[in-house]
């Protein structure tokens, strides 16, 4: 699969965070691209440092960056791998 293919294949999902807030508390929306990165069979995960769980590498759109630039962004950021496009 090509990068164009991987971009119009994305969809975007919402995530509501509704933990333990007050009413009063402000509702903040913020955007992140994730991805699911694969080799040799392999999923690529990446532990949490705050919850010690397991996620897929990803993380907050930056300004005038695009999903697929913030997904090569956090993969080597969260990882060291480099994307190859």
């Amino acid at each position: 699969m090509n990068l164009l293919e991987i971009k119009n294949s994305m969809q975007a999902i919402e995530i509501c965070d509704r933990k333990n807030y007050s009413i009063d508390t402000p509702e903040v929306i913020r955007y992140a691209a994730r991805g699911v990165v694969i080799k040799n069979n392999r999923i690529l995960l990446t532990q949490s440092t705050k919850y010690g769980d397991n996620k897929i590498p990803g993380g907050g759109i930056e300004d005038n960056e695009s999903p697929i630039e913030t997904l090569i962004r956090e993969v080597h950021e969260e990882t060291g791998y480099r994307v190859i496009t």
